[in-house]
């Protein structure tokens, strides 16, 4: 005798960016996204705080540019 029972799963649909809220995923082509992300430890003033950021391309390219303009203010000094 077999007995089955109903498993419900949850299953990824689509990503929205969380900056410009576009969505990331196309039918046809599926889904295109970028995810930052930070865990911080006991040494932090965020002590045990996660962070996850999802992004387009778009947003994913103008982050990268803050952060390579960032970087040489910083070390230009």
């Amino acid at each position: 005798m077999k007995i089955f029972k109903l498993q419900q799963k949850k299953v990824l649909d689509k990503i929205y960016c969380d900056v410009c809220g576009e969505c990331c995923t196309d039918e046809m082509y599926g889904t295109e996204s970028a995810t930052l992300s930070a865990q911080w430890g006991y040494l932090s003033k965020k002590d045990r705080d996660t962070y996850n950021v999802d992004l387009c391309e778009s947003c994913f390219d103008s982050t990268i540019g803050f952060l390579k303009q960032r970087k040489k203010e910083l070390h230009s000094e």
